[in-house]
């Protein structure tokens, strides 16, 4: 996990910030982001649009309800409202290509697995696969994977291993083989409280009792209980507790640029601590910073050996990612920080929503 010093050298450098104001009242549910774009649900109905430098491109306000779940593939965007429909979007022209019904209840969570397939998870306790390709007067869900028992609050997609993990309020993780329409590998149960965070990550092999091997395919899961639990994910096996954290875990990151066997594992909480695991046949803590944030972690992204923080504290924290060091602080204390992530393209730098001065904005800090 050793990074390029020349790489890191872009956050040594005073930061450039293009600020855009998003609403005088709404504030923000979701934020996701792709190489091409950056994509904010407000609590109005209406999702903001802007290119990865953070210039405004549309707001689709064609929504019936609140938007929880967003997800991009290309120029593609999904929005899942809180009623149930999905919605695809085409971004360059911000049109709206159709609508997907199906589910009755707040889409919680949307993913690609393929450039034409996507999986929704929601709160009416059910996962859909579904087709972009189909004709329009088809029906295009795939699938519906049924087993758990109360909503949906947590999803992965591993696509090259073509599987998916939900977690959900029942305390379990299931596993589904998005190759065989969603049919469902193993049940994780363990954790005592809902699972608010999961993800995929490389492992060591796990031993079975007869001496036989897995996949090396991990499950991580992360809940209300503030244990953190790893799975093999084809056996349904509980391979380690990662113990540390003192109140629920709502972020877990799997990261497989190196080190160890396979990477590093990044957990955050309600704690405002934010932990590193080594991932392989030990799960050695790497380091713990228990004060990252005064109050609870609210977003948390790591990439190429960096990892931004956004806390309740109000405070967005750049962190070198192989020895835990704070860098910087990025911006002024904000009233709210919703959402952080890592600007794309040929400039780096560091992309907030949060609330300043009473106002909703997005800042893309860039580092020159």
């Amino acid at each position: 996990m050793t990074a390029n010093t020349s790489t890191l050298s872009w956050a040594q450098h005073e930061g450039v910030t293009r600020r855009q104001k998003l609403s005088d009242t709404a504030v923000v549910i979701t934020m996701q982001m792709s190489p091409k774009y950056i994509a904010v649900s407000l609590d109005n109905k209406t999702v903001h649009v802007f290119n990865s430098d953070g210039e405004p491109l549309h707001v689709l306000g064609e929504h019936s309800g609140n938007v929880w779940s967003l997800a991009v593939n290309n120029d593609t965007l999904l929005s899942g409202e809180i009623g149930g429909n999905i919605q695809s979007w085409d971004i360059p022209t911000g049109t709206l290509k159709r609508t997907f019904p199906g589910h009755t209840d707040t889409v919680r969570c949307l993913a690609f697995y393929s450039p034409t397939s996507f999986i929704s998870a929601s709160r009416d306790t059910t996962l859909k696969l579904w087709s972009l390709t189909v004709d329009a007067d088809a029906d295009a869900c795939i699938a519906t994977l049924s087993g758990h028992t109360e909503p949906i609050i947590s999803l992965a997609v591993d696509p090259t291993f073509r599987l998916a993990v939900s977690g959900s309020h029942d305390g379990t993780c299931r596993v589904w083989n998005l190759a065989a329409h969603g049919a469902c590998l193993a049940t994780l149960v363990g954790h005592k409280k809902e699972v608010r965070a999961v993800a995929f990550a490389l492992g060591a092999p796990a031993e079975k009792e007869d001496g036989s091997g897995g996949k090396g395919q991990r499950v991580v899961s992360g809940g209300v209980d503030g244990k953190v639990m790893v799975w093999d994910a084809w056996s349904g096996a509980r391979v380690a507790v990662l113990d540390g954290h003192r109140a629920l875990v709502g972020h877990v990151l799997a990261v497989t640029d190196g080190g160890g066997d396979g990477g590093t594992i990044v957990t955050a909480g309600a704690d405002g601590a934010i932990r590193a695991w080594e991932l392989g046949c030990e799960w050695r803590l790497r380091w713990a910073l228990t004060e990252a944030h005064e109050y609870a972690v609210t977003s948390v992204k790591v990439e190429g050996g960096y990892m931004v923080s956004g806390g309740s504290d109000g405070r967005v924290r750049l962190w070198e990612l192989e020895a835990g060091r704070m860098l910087k602080e990025v911006g002024e204390k904000a009233e709210a920080v919703w959402s952080v992530g890592f600007k794309e393209g040929s400039q780096k730098g560091v992309v907030v929503v949060s609330r300043q001065s009473g106002l909703s904005v997005l800042d893309v800090w860039t580092f020159q």
